[in-house]
Protein backbone atom coordinates (compact mmCIF):
# COMPACT_ATOMS: atom_id res chain seq x y z
CA UNK A 1 0.00 0.00 0.00
CA UNK A 2 0.88 3.68 -0.87
CA UNK A 3 1.47 5.75 2.32
CA UNK A 4 2.08 9.76 2.06
CA UNK A 5 5.64 9.18 3.95
CA UNK A 6 6.75 6.32 0.91
CA UNK A 7 5.56 9.25 -1.70
CA UNK A 8 7.91 11.38 0.00
CA UNK A 9 10.51 9.01 0.02
CA UNK A 10 9.89 8.40 -3.66
CA UNK A 11 10.02 12.35 -4.27
CA UNK A 12 13.73 12.50 -2.47
CA UNK A 13 15.24 9.85 -4.77
CA UNK A 14 13.48 11.02 -7.92
CA UNK A 15 15.04 14.35 -7.00
CA UNK A 16 18.26 13.04 -6.19
CA UNK A 17 18.56 11.58 -9.06
CA UNK A 18 17.77 14.56 -11.06
CA UNK A 19 20.03 16.95 -9.32
CA UNK A 20 23.07 14.20 -10.64
CA UNK A 21 21.32 14.75 -14.30
CA UNK A 22 21.20 18.54 -14.28
CA UNK A 23 24.82 18.65 -13.00
CA UNK A 24 26.62 16.39 -15.17
CA UNK A 25 24.48 17.23 -18.32
CA UNK A 26 26.85 18.41 -21.26
CA UNK A 27 24.12 18.87 -23.81
CA UNK A 28 22.20 22.28 -23.29
CA UNK A 29 23.09 25.09 -20.79
CA UNK A 30 25.26 24.11 -18.54
CA UNK A 31 25.26 27.05 -16.32
CA UNK A 32 21.30 26.89 -16.47
CA UNK A 33 21.37 23.30 -15.96
CA UNK A 34 24.05 23.27 -12.47
CA UNK A 35 21.78 26.39 -11.12
CA UNK A 36 18.10 24.29 -11.39
CA UNK A 37 20.26 21.41 -10.22
CA UNK A 38 21.01 23.64 -6.92
CA UNK A 39 16.84 24.71 -6.69
CA UNK A 40 15.92 20.89 -7.30
CA UNK A 41 18.42 19.99 -4.48
CA UNK A 42 16.70 22.04 -2.08
CA UNK A 43 12.91 20.85 -3.05
CA UNK A 44 14.94 17.16 -2.65
CA UNK A 45 16.49 18.12 1.35
CA UNK A 46 12.58 19.39 1.95
CA UNK A 47 11.15 15.76 0.64
CA UNK A 48 13.63 13.78 2.64
CA UNK A 49 13.06 15.66 5.51
CA UNK A 50 9.02 15.68 5.38
CA UNK A 51 9.68 11.87 4.49
CA UNK A 52 11.58 12.09 8.38
CA UNK A 53 9.22 14.04 10.00
CA UNK A 54 6.38 11.83 8.87
CA UNK A 55 8.15 8.39 9.72
CA UNK A 56 9.19 10.26 13.25
CA UNK A 57 12.64 10.08 12.62
CA UNK A 58 15.18 11.60 14.60
CA UNK A 59 16.54 14.80 13.98
CA UNK A 60 19.89 13.67 13.35
CA UNK A 61 18.41 12.12 10.10
CA UNK A 62 17.43 15.69 8.63
CA UNK A 63 19.84 16.85 6.27
CA UNK A 64 18.88 21.02 6.96
CA UNK A 65 16.72 21.81 9.53
CA UNK A 66 13.34 20.92 8.52
CA UNK A 67 12.35 24.27 10.58
CA UNK A 68 14.87 26.37 8.75
CA UNK A 69 11.78 28.43 6.87
CA UNK A 70 14.29 30.39 5.20
CA UNK A 71 14.58 28.44 2.00
CA UNK A 72 11.39 29.00 0.03
CA UNK A 73 13.14 32.43 0.06
CA UNK A 74 15.69 31.05 -2.58
CA UNK A 75 12.88 29.30 -4.72
CA UNK A 76 11.64 32.21 -7.16
CA UNK A 77 15.21 34.16 -7.22
CA UNK A 78 16.81 30.84 -8.48
CA UNK A 79 14.17 30.43 -10.90
CA UNK A 80 14.66 33.93 -12.00
CA UNK A 81 18.31 33.50 -12.40
CA UNK A 82 18.03 30.32 -14.19
CA UNK A 83 15.58 31.87 -16.42
CA UNK A 84 18.25 34.66 -17.67
CA UNK A 85 20.40 31.92 -18.08
CA UNK A 86 18.55 29.79 -20.06
CA UNK A 87 17.69 32.57 -22.66
CA UNK A 88 21.52 33.91 -22.41
CA UNK A 89 20.09 37.27 -21.02
CA UNK A 90 21.39 36.60 -17.37
CA UNK A 91 25.45 35.62 -16.74
CA UNK A 92 26.08 34.36 -13.16
CA UNK A 93 28.58 36.63 -11.69
CA UNK A 94 29.44 37.47 -7.86
CA UNK A 95 27.00 39.87 -7.48
CA UNK A 96 24.35 37.26 -8.81
CA UNK A 97 24.44 36.14 -5.39
CA UNK A 98 22.79 39.70 -3.91
CA UNK A 99 19.27 37.65 -4.73
CA UNK A 100 19.81 35.21 -1.73
CA UNK A 101 20.89 37.94 1.23
CA UNK A 102 17.15 37.78 2.12
CA UNK A 103 17.02 34.09 2.72
CA UNK A 104 20.81 34.02 3.88
CA UNK A 105 20.16 37.07 6.29
CA UNK A 106 17.16 34.80 7.84
CA UNK A 107 18.97 31.38 7.95
CA UNK A 108 21.62 32.50 9.80
CA UNK A 109 20.05 34.43 11.97
CA UNK A 110 17.80 31.29 12.46
CA UNK A 111 20.81 28.65 12.94
CA UNK A 112 22.38 29.98 16.52
CA UNK A 113 18.31 29.82 17.76
CA UNK A 114 17.81 26.12 16.94
CA UNK A 115 20.16 25.08 20.18
CA UNK A 116 17.45 27.23 22.47
CA UNK A 117 14.25 26.04 20.34
CA UNK A 118 12.78 24.35 23.19
CA UNK A 119 12.70 27.28 25.65
CA UNK A 120 9.99 29.98 25.58
CA UNK A 121 12.08 32.63 23.43
CA UNK A 122 13.42 30.09 21.33
CA UNK A 123 10.08 29.10 20.65
CA UNK A 124 8.84 32.77 20.22
CA UNK A 125 11.52 33.79 17.66
CA UNK A 126 11.95 31.03 15.56
CA UNK A 127 7.70 31.49 15.24
CA UNK A 128 8.25 35.58 14.45
CA UNK A 129 10.80 34.51 11.89
CA UNK A 130 8.62 31.62 10.11
CA UNK A 131 6.12 34.76 9.71
CA UNK A 132 8.73 37.33 8.41
CA UNK A 133 9.05 34.58 5.72
CA UNK A 134 5.54 34.08 5.20
CA UNK A 135 4.75 37.67 5.10
CA UNK A 136 7.91 38.59 2.84
CA UNK A 137 7.15 35.79 0.01
CA UNK A 138 4.59 37.52 -1.13
CA UNK A 139 6.51 40.88 -2.77
CA UNK A 140 9.34 39.02 -3.32
CA UNK A 141 7.39 36.00 -5.68
CA UNK A 142 5.35 38.97 -7.35
CA UNK A 143 8.49 40.91 -8.16
CA UNK A 144 10.75 38.02 -9.89
CA UNK A 145 7.83 36.71 -11.17
CA UNK A 146 6.71 39.89 -12.86
CA UNK A 147 10.87 40.04 -14.15
CA UNK A 148 11.43 36.80 -15.45
CA UNK A 149 7.74 37.06 -17.73
CA UNK A 150 9.46 40.45 -18.34
CA UNK A 151 12.83 38.49 -19.74
CA UNK A 152 10.51 35.71 -21.48
CA UNK A 153 8.41 38.13 -23.67
CA UNK A 154 11.27 39.94 -24.93
CA UNK A 155 13.42 37.07 -25.65
CA UNK A 156 10.54 36.15 -27.52
CA UNK A 157 10.16 38.83 -29.64
CA UNK A 158 13.92 38.60 -30.65
CA UNK A 159 13.73 35.35 -31.30
CA UNK A 160 11.07 36.28 -34.18
CA UNK A 161 13.30 38.64 -35.60
CA UNK A 162 16.01 36.11 -35.42
CA UNK A 163 14.48 32.33 -36.77
CA UNK A 164 11.80 31.44 -38.32
CA UNK A 165 11.03 28.02 -36.45
CA UNK A 166 10.61 28.77 -33.11
CA UNK A 167 8.90 25.14 -32.04
CA UNK A 168 12.33 24.03 -30.29
CA UNK A 169 13.24 27.46 -28.53
CA UNK A 170 9.69 29.21 -27.85
CA UNK A 171 10.25 28.13 -23.90
CA UNK A 172 6.41 27.93 -23.84
CA UNK A 173 7.15 25.27 -21.45
CA UNK A 174 8.62 27.47 -19.04
CA UNK A 175 6.11 30.00 -19.32
CA UNK A 176 3.35 27.27 -18.36
CA UNK A 177 5.48 25.93 -15.45
CA UNK A 178 6.42 28.96 -14.39
CA UNK A 179 3.04 29.96 -13.91
CA UNK A 180 2.07 26.87 -12.12
CA UNK A 181 5.17 26.72 -9.97
CA UNK A 182 4.36 30.18 -8.58
CA UNK A 183 0.17 29.65 -8.09
CA UNK A 184 1.37 26.68 -6.42
CA UNK A 185 3.81 28.40 -4.46
CA UNK A 186 1.29 31.30 -3.90
CA UNK A 187 -1.09 28.72 -2.21
CA UNK A 188 1.41 27.60 -0.35
CA UNK A 189 2.30 30.39 1.74
CA UNK A 190 -1.29 31.53 2.06
CA UNK A 191 -2.38 28.46 3.79
CA UNK A 192 1.16 28.57 5.99
CA UNK A 193 -0.40 32.24 6.41
CA UNK A 194 -4.23 31.07 7.82
CA UNK A 195 -2.07 28.16 9.58
CA UNK A 196 0.18 30.94 11.56
CA UNK A 197 -2.28 33.87 11.70
CA UNK A 198 -5.20 32.11 11.51
CA UNK A 199 -4.91 28.25 13.54
CA UNK A 200 -6.43 26.58 10.43
CA UNK A 201 -5.36 22.44 10.39
CA UNK A 202 -4.34 22.00 6.92
CA UNK A 203 -1.82 18.90 6.81
CA UNK A 204 -3.28 16.93 4.02
CA UNK A 205 -3.86 19.91 1.67
CA UNK A 206 -0.18 20.86 2.51
CA UNK A 207 1.84 18.17 1.90
CA UNK A 208 -0.02 17.66 -1.70
CA UNK A 209 1.20 21.63 -2.10
CA UNK A 210 4.69 20.55 -1.49
CA UNK A 211 4.42 17.44 -3.57
CA UNK A 212 3.09 19.86 -6.49
CA UNK A 213 5.52 22.34 -5.71
CA UNK A 214 8.35 19.55 -6.08
CA UNK A 215 6.72 18.15 -9.24
CA UNK A 216 6.65 21.57 -10.56
CA UNK A 217 10.61 22.12 -10.04
CA UNK A 218 11.51 18.54 -11.31
CA UNK A 219 9.42 19.37 -14.74
CA UNK A 220 11.55 22.19 -15.38
CA UNK A 221 14.23 20.17 -14.68
CA UNK A 222 13.16 17.53 -17.62
CA UNK A 223 12.52 19.94 -19.85
CA UNK A 224 15.62 21.56 -19.46
CA UNK A 225 17.70 18.82 -20.27
CA UNK A 226 15.48 18.40 -23.63
CA UNK A 227 15.91 21.91 -24.34
CA UNK A 228 18.68 22.16 -26.79
CA UNK A 229 21.29 25.41 -26.23
CA UNK A 230 20.27 28.84 -27.27
CA UNK A 231 22.24 30.32 -29.39
CA UNK A 232 21.50 34.34 -30.80
CA UNK A 233 23.73 36.84 -32.07
CA UNK A 234 24.76 38.99 -35.06
CA UNK A 235 26.65 37.89 -37.94
CA UNK A 236 28.38 41.22 -38.19
CA UNK A 237 30.12 40.35 -34.87
CA UNK A 238 30.99 37.01 -36.12
CA UNK A 239 32.74 38.31 -39.57
CA UNK A 240 33.25 41.06 -41.43
CA UNK A 241 30.59 42.50 -43.72
CA UNK A 242 31.26 41.83 -47.66
CA UNK A 243 28.67 44.00 -49.38
CA UNK A 244 30.75 46.81 -50.57
CA UNK A 245 27.57 48.99 -50.54
CA UNK A 246 26.76 48.55 -47.03
CA UNK A 247 30.84 49.20 -45.67
CA UNK A 248 29.94 52.72 -45.13
CA UNK A 249 27.02 52.09 -43.03
CA UNK A 250 28.52 49.20 -40.75
CA UNK A 251 27.81 50.61 -36.87
CA UNK A 252 24.66 52.51 -37.89
CA UNK A 253 21.42 52.09 -39.61
CA UNK A 254 21.02 52.24 -43.54
CA UNK A 255 19.26 55.09 -44.99
CA UNK A 256 15.42 54.99 -46.75
CA UNK A 257 16.45 55.05 -50.12
CA UNK A 258 19.00 51.96 -49.83
CA UNK A 259 17.17 49.77 -47.48
CA UNK A 260 14.02 50.37 -50.02
CA UNK A 261 16.57 48.65 -53.10
CA UNK A 262 17.84 46.09 -50.73
CA UNK A 263 14.77 45.19 -49.78
CA UNK A 264 13.22 44.89 -53.51
CA UNK A 265 16.56 43.08 -53.71
CA UNK A 266 15.73 40.59 -50.92
CA UNK A 267 11.98 40.08 -52.17
CA UNK A 268 13.50 38.87 -56.11
CA UNK A 269 15.63 36.80 -54.33
CA UNK A 270 13.01 34.83 -52.38
CA UNK A 271 10.49 34.65 -54.98
CA UNK A 272 13.33 32.95 -57.38
CA UNK A 273 15.46 31.46 -55.10
CA UNK A 274 13.02 30.65 -53.11
CA UNK A 275 15.10 30.85 -49.65
CA UNK A 276 12.10 30.65 -47.44
CA UNK A 277 12.01 26.71 -48.47
CA UNK A 278 15.11 25.92 -46.12
CA UNK A 279 14.01 24.79 -43.04
CA UNK A 280 15.27 26.54 -39.39
CA UNK A 281 16.20 29.20 -41.89
CA UNK A 282 17.93 32.05 -39.75
CA UNK A 283 18.53 35.55 -40.21
CA UNK A 284 22.17 34.82 -40.07
CA UNK A 285 22.00 32.84 -43.28
CA UNK A 286 19.75 35.21 -45.30
CA UNK A 287 21.90 38.32 -44.01
CA UNK A 288 25.13 36.59 -45.13
CA UNK A 289 22.69 35.57 -48.66
CA UNK A 290 23.18 39.00 -49.25
CA UNK A 291 26.34 39.45 -47.83
CA UNK A 292 24.81 41.79 -44.91
CA UNK A 293 25.07 42.08 -41.47
CA UNK A 294 22.02 40.55 -39.11
CA UNK A 295 21.18 44.12 -38.05
CA UNK A 296 21.18 45.65 -41.75
CA UNK A 297 19.24 42.46 -42.77
CA UNK A 298 16.72 42.71 -39.55
CA UNK A 299 16.24 46.90 -40.52
CA UNK A 300 15.61 46.17 -44.24
CA UNK A 301 12.83 43.51 -43.16
CA UNK A 302 11.16 45.91 -39.96
CA UNK A 303 11.08 49.18 -41.57
CA UNK A 304 10.28 48.12 -45.68
CA UNK A 305 8.28 45.30 -45.10
CA UNK A 306 7.10 46.13 -41.73
CA UNK A 307 7.42 42.45 -40.18
CA UNK A 308 9.74 40.48 -37.97
CA UNK A 309 11.96 38.20 -39.84
CA UNK A 310 9.58 35.30 -38.39
CA UNK A 311 6.49 36.63 -40.45
CA UNK A 312 8.36 37.76 -43.49
CA UNK A 313 9.56 34.31 -43.91
CA UNK A 314 6.58 32.84 -43.25
CA UNK A 315 4.43 34.35 -44.98
CA UNK A 316 6.52 33.49 -48.16
CA UNK A 317 6.00 29.65 -47.09
CA UNK A 318 2.37 29.62 -46.41
CA UNK A 319 1.97 31.64 -49.90
CA UNK A 320 4.29 28.87 -51.93
CA UNK A 321 1.72 26.00 -49.73
CA UNK A 322 -1.67 27.66 -50.88
CA UNK A 323 -0.44 28.14 -54.39
CA UNK A 324 0.90 24.52 -54.74
CA UNK A 325 -2.86 23.61 -53.52
CA UNK A 326 -4.82 25.54 -55.76
CA UNK A 327 -2.05 23.96 -58.84
CA UNK A 328 -2.49 20.44 -57.53
CA UNK A 329 -5.44 20.08 -55.79
CA UNK A 330 -5.46 17.59 -53.06
CA UNK A 331 -2.26 15.97 -51.40
CA UNK A 332 -0.50 15.09 -48.19
CA UNK A 333 -0.83 18.05 -46.21
CA UNK A 334 2.64 16.93 -43.49
CA UNK A 335 4.81 16.47 -46.51
CA UNK A 336 3.36 19.85 -48.34
CA UNK A 337 4.00 21.13 -44.90
CA UNK A 338 7.89 19.93 -44.87
CA UNK A 339 8.55 20.86 -48.76
CA UNK A 340 6.99 24.30 -48.05
CA UNK A 341 9.69 24.91 -44.94
CA UNK A 342 7.81 24.06 -42.16
CA UNK A 343 8.79 21.55 -39.57
CA UNK A 344 5.37 20.17 -37.72
CA UNK A 345 1.74 20.38 -39.70
CA UNK A 346 0.96 22.22 -36.45
CA UNK A 347 2.72 25.80 -37.27
CA UNK A 348 2.02 24.75 -40.83
CA UNK A 349 -1.84 24.86 -40.21
CA UNK A 350 -1.15 28.04 -37.88
CA UNK A 351 0.95 30.12 -40.36
CA UNK A 352 -1.27 29.42 -43.37
CA UNK A 353 -4.57 30.44 -41.55
CA UNK A 354 -2.65 33.11 -40.40
CA UNK A 355 -1.69 34.45 -44.01
CA UNK A 356 -4.94 33.18 -45.96
CA UNK A 357 -7.56 33.49 -43.42
CA UNK A 358 -8.53 29.88 -43.99
CA UNK A 359 -6.95 26.22 -42.94
CA UNK A 360 -5.36 24.27 -45.73
CA UNK A 361 -8.08 21.82 -45.87
CA UNK A 362 -10.73 24.76 -45.98
CA UNK A 363 -8.81 26.36 -48.79
CA UNK A 364 -9.00 22.88 -50.81
CA UNK A 365 -12.73 22.57 -49.92
CA UNK A 366 -13.03 26.07 -51.54
CA UNK A 367 -10.18 25.36 -54.47
CA UNK A 368 -12.62 21.92 -55.08
CA UNK A 369 -16.13 24.38 -55.46
CA UNK A 370 -14.30 26.81 -57.64
CA UNK A 371 -13.28 23.75 -59.95
CA UNK A 372 -16.59 22.47 -60.31
CA UNK A 373 -18.42 26.18 -60.78
CA UNK A 374 -15.75 27.01 -63.61
CA UNK A 375 -16.54 23.21 -64.93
Amino acid sequence: MITIDSVFLGAAIHGAALVLLLAFNGYSNRQANFLLAGLVGLLTITMWNVYILKIQGPLMFHIIDYHLWATPLLWAPLLYLYTGLLIKKRTLQWKSIAHTFPALFIGLLQIPLHFYQSTELGIELLDFFYKAVVIFIYPQLGLYLFHSFKILREYQIETKDQFSTLEKINLTWLIVILTSFSSILLFDMTMNFLIVFGDFKLTLIYDIVLLLEALMVFAIGYFSLRQPEILTGSSAKNHPVKNPITTKYIGSPIDKQLGAELADQLDKMMIEQKTYLTNDLTLTQLADSMALGTHHMSQIINQHRHKNFYDYINEYRAQHAAGYLAKRGKTNLTRLAYESGFNNRVSFNKAFRKYTGQTPTEFLKRQEIITQIDA
